[in-house]
């Protein structure tokens, strides 16, 4: 009875452990984000796509490639999909219908000029559990074109707004239901038609702390909405944006990004943040 009284759940205890970076960690994450960023400019590279021959599952294996010969791991494999003018299937994965046999699977489709790619790529080292999660998005641009669709690099910034609207919330003790809320009123507000679905990164990706929004549920959480956010935690802020592009007739277009974060004061990204557009 005298000591009864003391004892708490140990989970949350165990949740704030494997989500904070210790300095060192945070130290070889900033290592690894360098890496993975070199990793996505060498595969955003004409060097390596060639328009009309070069596939999706021809990078993919590259960066495996790649990967392996830096003798690091990736915890998840590596993605890359297209936009493309006139076609509007699924872009985050294969889009071809079994109705049509003949037609190629969606990662053997040859990468186009005029094509907007986007990458998931995350890295880990192999005997010390720290990794990165990263998403960049690059235009392929057409022979007569010196860059990207005006349209399209609007559509870009407007995403960066987004990320800068959520960060606003993303403080310590916050719940990750309250972030989400607050963030998507934001970007309501500032007439976005956004997408919130950040995760804890910590020493396993998709792992403890706070959910904020999930893509196929944009709302509340239960029960890992409820979580806080911690003092030194480490998240992935992965959103997206969507909208008409007027080059396009119109089609509508994600503006998919992911950065890895650690939180302070306010979020701090761990690495260079992608504020522009790449163009190939």
């Amino acid at each position: 009875d005298e000591y009864r009284k003391r004892l708490v759940p140990a989970g949350l205890l165990a949740t704030k452990w494997l989500e904070v970076m210790t300095p060192k960690e945070l130290n070889v994450m900033k290592v690894l984000s360098s890496v993975t960023e070199d990793l996505m400019r060498a595969f955003y590279n004409r060097n390596l796509i060639v328009p009309g021959k070069t596939t999706l599952n021809e990078v993919r294996w590259f960066i495996k490639n790649v990967i392996s010969r830096c003798e690091l791991n990736f915890w998840f494999p590596p993605h890359v999909d297209y936009q493309r003018k006139g076609n509007t299937g699924d872009f985050y994965g294969p889009s071809v219908k079994k109705s049509n046999p003949a037609q190629k699977p969606y990662f053997d489709t040859p990468i186009e000029e005029g094509d907007l790619l986007h990458c998931d790529v995350g890295v880990n080292l192999r005997f010390i559990r720290v990794l990165t999660d990263r998403q960049w998005m690059c235009y392929v641009k057409r022979s007569d074109e010196e860059h990207a669709p005006e349209g399209m690099k609007k559509l870009f910034t407007m995403c960066n707004q987004f990320q800068d609207m959520v960060c606003e919330e993303f403080l310590v003790g916050k719940t990750g239901n309250q972030v989400f809320k607050a963030g998507i009123e934001k970007a309501q507000k500032a007439g976005l038609k956004a997408l919130l679905y950040t995760h804890g990164l910590g020493t396993y990706g998709h792992g403890a702390g706070p959910i904020i929004g999930l893509i196929d549920v944009q709302g509340d959480v239960y029960p890992r909405g409820e979580l806080t956010v911690g003092y030194e935690s480490t998240h992935a802020l992965e959103l997206q944006h969507m909208a008409p592009l007027p080059e396009w007739d119109n089609q509508e277009i994600h503006i998919y990004l992911e950065e890895d974060v650690q939180i302070t004061d306010k979020p701090h990204y761990i690495g260079e943040r992608q504020i522009e557009l790449l163009e190939i």
